[in-house]
């Protein structure tokens, strides 16, 4: 019985709740948006129509036809850091690093405390820093001596990591074997 009643309490206050913070969040939603767009420009209402239809490509994931509304949006309105953010992200989801990168930068140059934009650049700079480690010549003895001290050690100096694996395991095992032998 006593759990029954529970049941039915947690039932009644579930409907409750979603009836609550279902449907009133709408209305104001609603009030909000109409109050922003009286104190609109025209020039901010098309940017914000231009960034609404680029965030609709953007999620069909038609990222060029994206780009040519995010950057009108930007155009018409230079306060929009959404539509320079987006301008990023489209860039890099149509694999064009090195623009995205540009745009981030720029967004960081007028929104200094953006967030988003913050993280994507400390997200490139860890890439960055590891192709640069990647690209640092390895001297031929480092390897050598490292690879004659512990075998598949060199492989992994050298960023060769599977070899390294299959050479380390391979030693162990032969040396097993010979052990057990």
């Amino acid at each position: 019985m006593k759990k029954r009643l529970l049941f039915a309490m947690g039932i009644f206050f579930l409907l409750f709740d979603f009836y609550v913070f279902a449907a009133v969040p709408m209305d104001f939603i609603a009030e909000t948006e109409a109050k922003a767009a009286q104190g609109m420009t025209p020039e901010k209402k098309k940017a914000s129509e231009y960034f609404k239809r680029g965030e609709v490509l953007f999620k069909k994931r038609q990222y060029e036809q994206a780009l040519r509304f995010f950057a009108a949006a930007y155009k018409l309105d230079k306060e929009n850091s959404d539509a320079l953010k987006h301008i990023a992200f489209s860039y890099y989801q149509m694999k064009d690093h090195n623009r995205a990168y540009g745009y981030f930068k720029k967004v960081l140059e007028i929104f200094p405390n953006d967030k988003d934009a913050k993280d994507f650049m400390d997200f490139y700079e860890n890439i960055r820093g590891q192709r640069k480690k990647q690209a640092e010549k390895r001297e031929m003895v480092d390897s050598v001596w490292r690879a004659a001290a512990l075998p598949g050690w060199g492989q992994m100096h050298n960023h060769q990591m599977l070899k390294g694996i299959l050479v380390s395991s391979g030693m162990l095992v032969s040396g097993g074997l010979t052990v057990y032998n």
